[in-house]
């Protein structure tokens, strides 16, 4: 079995999903995410505009900015 995802140095922006329009973590999946911004993201279905998560969260230096969502614009 694999560790979790990791993300560094990256920009996530502009993206539409039902949920998670940056980021989408189900259960039992990790993220680690370092030097990142997830901007500018949709959650057209209700959640989660930036990141939808489910599962566990490291963020070290992370801009979660101006991402839209009914619930949880940034993270849910």
């Amino acid at each position: 079995m694999g560790g979790p995802t990791t993300i560094t140095g990256s920009v996530i922006a502009d993206n539409t999903a039902q949920e998670g329009g940056g980021l989408w973590v189900n259960n039992g999946i990790g993220l680690v995410a370092s030097n990142t911004s997830i901007v500018g993201n949709t959650g057209s279905d209700v959640d989660g505009g930036g990141i939808y998560s489910k599962g566990s969260l490291t963020l070290t230096d992370v801009t979660v900015t101006g991402n839209n969502a009914e619930f949880g614009a940034g993270i849910d």
